[in-house]
């Protein structure tokens, strides 16, 4: 919807505008999602243990570089911490993962309360003073639109978000003539979103912390007492939305109507993707290994095989 009022197309703002790298990055998205989705229960802490790998043996090598010691060496180290980090330290990423995944999650649901209501009344504000006075909104004087130091001084809502639809389009690739200009830019323009979003939306930080805690303090909890269960909760839900994710790019490229009718039919789309973690989830809690049961009879066997142990034998007076 935003990017939309700005005049710029979704797939403008994909990274990568070659066709083979965009279908290539869409097919990944979308099989990975579906082994994380039914599978990640069974491989994730392997898919754990290799990533780390990846990142020491990386950390290795730029290290070796820097101190000019024995790259070979190094990235042996390296990659050996970065098998036991990611191994041994599995209930603490299966935490931390999990609780930025429920923090996105907690984020789209509050945001219709948080957000969407002050986006709107901002947009409304900003449209109505264009129709009737075709000029731009006057600085307020009210100290409750006023914040120091974020975005303009003196700004009311309608003028950030005036100014916040005119530089949302300098986050697009396309707007710079090489990749190197986009990364120089895309830091500062990245701010001065961050800065207008503040102005229309003044407890935007406080809510997106407060959630954020929260987040951690669930995932610490599930991760310490049932990390079996947040895993497959997590790698269920990561699942279906890098498999969302690689649908709602082709979609983009296509640029057809389905984009529209999912955000008119966003509660739909919340169905959809509450259906597929459900299945998962199902899926992925059939195929736990069974729990070994205890044969009682065969306990029962083993004590009367055992000899009676003797007592000590009273003294007699």
């Amino acid at each position: 919807m935003l990017i939309a009022s700005a005049g710029s197309n979704l797939s403008d703002y994909l990274f990568f505008q070659q066709p083979e790298i965009v279908y290539g990055t869409v097919v990944i998205s979308i099989a990975v999602g579906v082994l994380f989705w039914i599978f990640g229960n069974q491989f994730h802490r392997t898919f754990l243990s290799v990533l780390f790998l990846g990142i020491g043996v990386l950390a290795g090598w730029k290290i070796g570089i820097w101190h000019d010691i024995d790259i070979i060496l190094s990235m042996v180290i390296g990659g050996v911490l970065g098998v036991g980090i990611g191994y041994w330290f599995y209930r603490l990423w299966i935490g931390l993962l999990g609780a930025v995944l429920i923090w996105l999650v907690l984020i789209a649901l509050f945001s219709w309360q948080f957000a969407v209501p002050y986006l709107s009344e901002a947009a409304q504000e900003n449209e109505q003073s264009l129709v009737n006075n075709g000029i731009q909104l006057a600085p307020s004087t009210s100290p409750a639109h006023v914040i120091s130091g974020i975005g303009s001084q003196q700004e009311t809502p309608g003028q950030a978000y005036d100014k916040f639809k005119n530089i949302l389009p300098k986050i697009s690739p396309r707007e710079y003539r090489n990749w190197q200009e986009w990364r120089n830019a895309f830091p500062g323009v990245f701010r001065k979103i961050l800065d207008e979003l503040q102005v229309i939306i003044p407890h935007l930080t406080i809510s997106i912390l407060v959630l954020g805690a929260a987040s951690l303090i669930i995932g610490v909890i599930l991760a310490a007492l049932r990390p079996q269960f947040l895993n497959i909760i997590y790698t269920s839900m990561l699942g279906v939305l890098l498999t969302s994710f690689g649908i709602f790019i082709l979609l983009a490229l296509k640029k057809t109507d389905h984009l529209t009718l999912i955000g008119e039919n966003i509660w739909l789309v919340a169905i959809v993707l509450s259906a597929m973690l459900l299945v998962g989830v199902g899926i992925q809690y059939h195929l736990l290994p069974p729990v070994p049961e205890v044969d009682d009879e065969e306990d029962d066997e083993d004590e009367e095989d055992e000899p009676p142990r003797r007592g000590k034998k009273k003294r007699k007076k």
